[in-house]
């Protein structure tokens, strides 16, 4: 089941410069602090927003391993996509 608030509207760009972890002028255990409250309490974080070096290392690491995963999962099963019955053989109940 899709979790309600992933469905939540993104940020738009003027409201999204205006979290604190995305202000320049902060220092970067101010940025960190920040940035890591709105985490924590399940705020949403886009790619173009400030984030620590590691934790941009980690998403880059989970998205490109999700992305393997997705293509190469569907390996084995290739070679049943043939033999899947058709859609006339599934209604005539054999």
């Amino acid at each position: 089941m899709t979790d309600p608030l992933a469905l939540d509207p993104v940020l738009p760009r003027g409201e999204r410069s205006a979290l604190p972890f995305n202000d320049a002028e902060l220092s970067h255990d101010e940025r960190y602090q920040a940035f890591e409250e709105h985490v924590t309490n399940g705020g949403k974080v886009e790619a173009t927003d400030w984030m620590p070096d590691e934790y941009r290392t980690q998403v880059l690491r989970f998205v490109e391993m999700h992305a393997n995963s997705e293509l190469m999962g569907v390996l084995p099963e290739r070679e049943w996509i043939m033999r899947a019955p058709t859609l006339r053989r599934e209604l005539s109940g054999n």
